[in-house]
């Protein structure tokens, strides 16, 4: 069996790493509230 080949890194701008960021915590913050939102539902039965 090979080793796998290493990829090349990706260079990012700083705009890039911003935009990224915003994207992760939009995601993130998404998960939360729709757990929270279920974990409301579940406790009133």
């Amino acid at each position: 069996m090979e080793a796998p080949e290493e990829e090349e890194p990706i260079a990012l701008t700083e705009e890039d790493i911003g935009y990224l960021f915003l994207l992760f915590k939009t995601v993130v913050d998404l998960l939360d509230e729709t757990l929270r939102a279920g974990l409301k539902i579940s406790s009133k039965n």
